[in-house]
């Protein structure tokens, strides 16, 4: 009996994969086409890098005591408009801060987490044509 190789079977596993991610569904899409084919490729657009003087630095604090977490954000430039949300593990949108401008310099923002569950959250902040995304992990 002949021995096979790892290298074989995941070659053989690969070109299967590869095979059953092109099989129609019963409306006639691939499974490729349906976005469940874990090899595809997609381009993402990426923002250009920020120079050193004109990134936005954030800094998250959170406070046991009143059970909040304050957004401590240092604009280098007067910011318009400012988009601020929280977003789940899931990456689902469960709070956002009205949007408003900044003038340039540190800025504190407030966020009430009483009424959220322990568990892992991300702060998206967005201004400038930045993008900041800061993880938050409450636990009481």
């Amino acid at each position: 009996m002949k021995t096979i190789r790892h290298s074989t079977i995941l070659f053989l596993f690969t070109l299967l994969f590869t095979w059953s991610s092109a099989v129609p569904s019963a409306n006639g899409e691939t499974s490729a086409a349906r976005g469940t084919a874990i090899a595809s490729t997609t381009a993402v657009d990426q923002q250009e890098p920020v120079e050193g003087d004109k990134k936005i630095k954030v800094t998250v604090i959170r406070s046991l005591v009143s059970e909040t977490i304050k957004l401590l954000v240092t604009f280098p430039a007067e910011a318009d408009p400012i988009k601020i949300t929280m977003h789940n593990l899931l990456g689902r949108q469960i709070f956002q801060l009205p949007e408003r401008n900044a003038l340039r310099g540190e800025v504190t923002y407030q966020i009430d987490t009483r009424d959220l569950p322990n568990g892992h959250y991300f702060v998206v902040i967005e201004a400038l044509g930045q993008r900041i995304t800061k993880k938050v992990i409450l636990s009481r």
